[in-house]
This record gives C-alpha cells, structure tokens and sequence, in this order.
C-alpha cells in the first residue's frame, strides 16, 4: 500500500513538475500564426509536455495527465517507421464523392507552399508541403523554433457512406547535434461543414526525437475504429501539426521538417476507409444509454367492506 501512494505521489510531482515546463516553454517558444485557434493549441500543448516529459525521463506519465488534452481524445505516440499497407483494402468505392478547395492556416503552410490530393479510389489523402522548416541555432538567432499547420479539407459525401482514418504517415528529416531535441505532433478531428463538432473523437499524436541524430524519419500512427465522418452529412476533416526545435547550450544548428527529399515519397499520407451507414447512426459512436425507470411497486387492493341492509 505504501509502495503504491510513493507511486502516485511520485506520478504527481512529475506531471506537475512537466506543467511548469510546458508553460515555460510555451511562454518562450514562436508561437503559429493563430495561436488562440482551438485545434492547434491543445497540440502544442501536448508537443510541450512531451518534450518535457522526456528531459525528466518521465514518458510514461505523458498521456496520463488531464491537463495535456481533453478527457475524450484519442491521444498516443507516433511509431518509428513504416508499419506496412494500411488496413483499408476493404474501403467501399463512394460514387459521387468530392473533396473540396483546402484551407491553409499557420507558419508552417504559408500561402502557395501546401497541397493536398485525394487520390481516384479515395482510400489515400496526400498533403504536400514545400516549406514546412524549424531551424535553430546561433546562426539564425534564436535558440528555439516552432512551426505548426492547420488544414481544413472540405468533402462533400452521398447519403449512407462515412469514412475513418485508420492510418497517419508523416515522413521529414532532422539534424540535431548532441543536447538538441525536435518534438512533432500531429491529429485530426471531424467537423460539420459549418465548423462545428461532430461529436467524433479528436486523435492526436506526437514523437520526441533526441541529438545527436541526423536522418530521413517515418512517424506511423494506426488509428483504431473510434473516430467516424457523419454519416452522409458533408464533414470537413480538420487536420493538426506542430513542429518545434531547440538547440544545445552552445547555439549549435538544429534543423528539422516535414517533406520527403528524395521527391519519391508523399511527406504526409491519411489513409481512409469508406464504409456504409444507416442515416442517424454513425458506426464507432457510442449513444448513451437512458436508464431505465424501475416500475414502482403496485399497491395492495384493500378489500371493500360488506354492506349491511338496514
């Protein structure tokens, strides 16, 4: 009983201890162009905390914490290359299906230097970036950068189809000299055509990536059936990321992005899987059970006393 109050206590202090350095950092990191924007934020939030998180040598603790992102998201880490096909041979072919003009918000997609593509089958969303960069170092005078995108892709979807992400890939390369650190998180979420929530789980992601290193990344993340578009409403599907670097104690270059150089690979790549639906009900939503009255107990007939001729 002992061990395990040490355990909790303990677990307290660290998620405590990673708060300060998150506010910390989040006080003293560039922050995206609309930094108030209430997709984005949560996401640094995380990507902080993370790195934080890390320096402690407290990682478990990192997704555990309610001060990190909202009890309701699906939060996690990135794995570390490429796990293989996406799990979306089964995708239904959507007759009709359009995706729309994408918005672009942030310091990591400025005007002109983003893309996305739906490809014919409409199981693989690519996004493109072209300047999508966070240095540091003495060189550009700053010893931390952060770089973050949002993407706003409209759909328009025939009655009786919904769609999941079943599977994130982002691809990139970073530099970091010994006592530098890169951290990266990105996700996604459904949201009506209006802009308002749909009700289906925000899924966010993040990675920590330590000097000395120097190498092309993969950062794959399954995403399990728990996030679903409306059923055959037009969504807009909202997506996140965020890339922040810090250089050593002595100003050495730091560089990290999200691109592919080798021109081959798409730098980012949702993978989607269609499936049919019955209008009201989206498949992976959990509705919420209405309890049910107890009947009360019916009570005892009194017996009607005789009546007596007078």
């Amino acid at each position: 009983m002992k061990t395990r109050r040490r355990k909790l206590i303990r677990r307290r202090v660290l998620v405590h201890i990673a708060n300060r350095i998150a506010i910390h950092l989040t006080r003293s990191t560039p922050q995206p162009n609309h930094p108030e924007d209430p997709v984005l934020f949560p996401l640094l939030k995380l990507v902080l905390v993370s790195s934080s998180m890390i320096a402690l040598g407290g990682a478990s603790v990192l997704l555990g914490g309610a001060s990190v992102a909202h009890a309701q998201d699906d939060t996690g880490n990135f794995i570390v290359g490429d796990i293989g096909a996406p799990p979306n041979t089964d995708s239904e072919s959507v007759p009709g299906l359009r995706m729309h003009q994408p918005q672009y918000s942030g310091t990591g997609c400025p005007s002109g230097t983003a893309s996305a593509i739906l490809s014919p089958d409409g199981r693989t969303l690519s996004v493109l970036f072209d300047s999508y960069v966070a240095e540091a170092g003495n060189h550009v005078g700053t010893l931390r950068d952060a770089k973050g995108c949002q993407v706003n892709i409209p759909f328009s979807v025939p009655a009786g189809y919904t769609v999941q992400v079943v599977k994130m890939d982002y691809r990139g390369f970073t530099s970091l000299p010994s006592g530098s650190r890169s951290t990266f998180g990105a996700g996604f979420r459904f949201l009506e055509i209006s802009g308002r929530e749909t009700g289906a789980r925000r899924v966010l992601r993040s990675n920590v990536m330590l000097g000395p290193k120097t190498e092309n990344f993969t950062l794959t993340s399954l995403i399990p059936a728990a996030s679903f578009s409306p059923c055959g409403q037009d969504f807009v599907l909202a997506a996140e990321s965020h890339l922040n670097v810090q250089s050593n104690r002595t100003g050495e270059q730091a560089v990290s992005t999200v691109d592919s150089l080798d021109a081959v690979q798409t730098p980012v790549v949702y993978s989607l899987r269609w499936t049919r639906c019955e209008a009201g009900r989206t498949p992976g939503r959990v509705e919420p059970v209405r309890p049910v009255r107890p009947t009360p107990p019916t009570r005892p007939v009194r017996p009607t006393p005789p009546r007596f001729g007078r």
